[in-house]
């Protein structure tokens, strides 16, 4: 499965340091509003204003709020510190207060592009927003805004994540965030294109459909997916960016912050050795081979700006093994020191050299020699089970509809298929399960549609133990294949083992929560557990999915 994550808040431009400073972009900015209405405000007015929103995008809302306070303490209140407030407002959530202080600071004069387009977020985010409920997690460390309507079944599993995350992610670089962490949950990933800078178009190229921004992470709910996708790391890779933010009020290559985010993105489970997906591991396996990865320098100024969907996923593979690269070779620990020596002002070369021991050159010269060395992963099939972004559109239940052609190879395999289908569809199970067979002698037990329904067919005829062992190769090449880990809960609570369906349901609701059977076989495990609450709670949520 393909997931697209971005950080879209570094701006570079050709023959300018890969890390170009924040600082520089907004000498830009006051030389925008000096145009428009400095000549109107006590001198300084606007470089200060500059500072200050300059500390509230580097995640330093503290530091905004004392220069904001001192410039109004000098000279009251201007349209200056009435921009620079409205930015800090809307980056602690409080939009309707933000839109009164842009508003405010138009009214008095201010028409450079800036505040109009904060402006036009606000009015944007509050109509996305606001009419969403809040639900603050067990511990209080975070609030979620959602649609009450359809996902609170997302919750528990969201609250979880980030709990785990907090303190997992907390202990490996050394810092937890302030609570409250803001989540807005948006129904369809269109909608960030609403909430963020990013376009549509570069939502759809990519694929992108989370994003840390303006001091929340904005994350697209699974059912605004066709049949969902890896969520809950999702909302972990997101929060990893916030840590690592907060952490440092300092502005980061992209590649460094995804680094860290790719690989602590799975930290929340409580596992401290990180691997990637099969499949990523295989596409960067090919990308090696053809000489043809994705550079530092494309990654800027985001991985959504990425030509394709395919070079969005193999810079994610790529910086994943630079983090695994460098923990392998002196701990995780060595990551925090690096983190702290920029936090504390080093320059990040400066820092990198003192911690790891090596010029950045020689970094990337190792590490590619490491990377051409890690040992290749070869996918059995041809498989590609992508994130479809689709909106509202609900799954079909299954999650896998009418049985595809899709890395079946050969045309007999495809025949034996077709016919296999149409045999369980007239209810003639045993002749189907014969037909998928001889399928699966041609093109092996990892295609996961073949085998999905095969273990269906076998389901029918009471074969549990065969319908698991049906399963077992596409668990561990296709781990976000969710309807596989339905079919293997299924199984599994047939043979009268709850506590392994239940793990096996925890890895299809990370992926689709929206499939009513999911909640329903999570109903049935439950009861076999005795926890009668749980499972009246999953009826619940499959009424709701349904």
């Amino acid at each position: 499965m393909k997931r697209w994550f971005a950080e879209a808040r570094f701006i570079r431009r050709p023959g300018r340091p890969l890390y170009r400073t924040l600082a520089a972009c907004f000498g830009a900015v006051v030389a925008t509003f000096g145009s428009g209405v400095a000549a109107q405000e006590p001198a300084g007015q606007w470089e200060l204003a500059s500072q200050a929103v300059q500390r509230v995008h580097l995640s330093d809302l503290h530091g905004a709020a004392s220069r904001i306070d001192a410039m109004e303490a000098d000279a009251g209140e201007t349209t200056a510190s009435l921009y620079a407030r409205a930015q800090l407002e809307f980056h602690r959530g409080n939009y309707e207060q933000a839109l009164e202080l842009v508003n405010a600071s138009i009214t008095n004069g201010a028409t450079f592009q800036g505040v109009t387009d904060l402006r036009d977020l606000l009015t944007q985010t509050i109509e996305v927003v606001g009419p969403m409920a809040t639900y603050t997690t067990p511990s209080g460390l975070f609030e979620i805004r959602y649609d009450a309507s359809r996902d609170e079944v997302v919750l528990p599993w969201a609250a979880e994540t980030l709990e785990a995350a907090y303190y997992e992610i907390g202990y490996d670089l050394g810092y937890w965030p302030e609570p409250p962490i803001r989540i807005e949950l948006l129904p369809r990933a269109e909608l960030l294109a609403r909430t963020s800078s990013l376009s549509e178009e570069a939502i759809q190229t990519s694929g992108t459909i989370a994003l840390c921004k303006y001091n929340k992470l904005l994350v697209t709910s699974p059912r605004g997916t066709a049949r969902g996708y890896g969520w809950r790391d999702t909302i972990s890779h997101e929060y990893v960016h916030y840590v690592v933010s907060h952490m440092v009020h300092r502005d980061l290559p992209i590649w460094l912050h995804e680094a860290l985010a790719k690989y602590l993105e799975g930290r929340w489970r409580g596992h401290r050795r990180m691997t990637m997906d099969p499949s990523r591991e295989d596409l960067l396996t090919r990308r090696v081979a053809a000489d043809n990865l994705v550079t530092f320098e494309q990654m800027h100024p985001s991985m959504a700006y990425l030509p394709s969907a395919e070079d969005a996923s193999t810079a994610y593979a790529e910086v994943f093994t630079i983090t695994e690269f460098l923990v392998g070779r002196r701990g995780v620990g060595s990551i925090r020191e690096w983190l702290i020596r920029v936090r504390d002002g080093a320059e990040l070369e400066a820092a990198f050299e003192a911690t790891f021991g090596e010029t950045f050159g020689g970094f990337e010269r190792s590490w590619m020699s490491w990377l051409r060395e890690r040992p290749p992963v070869d996918v059995p099939g041809d498989f590609e089970d992508e994130v479809e972004l689709v909106g509202m559109s609900p799954t079909d239940g299954s999650g896998e509809g009418e049985l595809d052609d899709e890395g079946l190879g050969s045309v007999e395999a495809r025949d034996h298929v077709r016919l296999g289908e149409l045999l369980r569809a007239r209810s003639m199970l045993a002749a189907a399960i014969v037909e998928y067979r001889r399928a699966e002698l041609l093109v092996g037990t990892a295609n996961p549609r073949l085998q999905g329904a095969l273990a269906q067919a076998l389901l029918q005829t009471d074969d549990a133990a065969g319908a698991l062992a049906a399963v077992e190769d596409v668990r561990r090449w296709y781990p976000t294949y969710y309807p596989t880990h339905l079919r293997a809960a299924e199984a599994l609570v047939a043979l009268q083992r709850p506590e392994e369906a239940l793990a096996a349901l925890d890895m299809a609701v990370s992926i689709n929560p929206f499939d009513p059977a999911v909640h329903e076989t999570f109903a049935r495990a439950w009861e076999l557990t005795g926890d009668a609450p749980l499972a009246d709670r999953a009826r619940r949520f499959a009424s709701i999915v349904r």
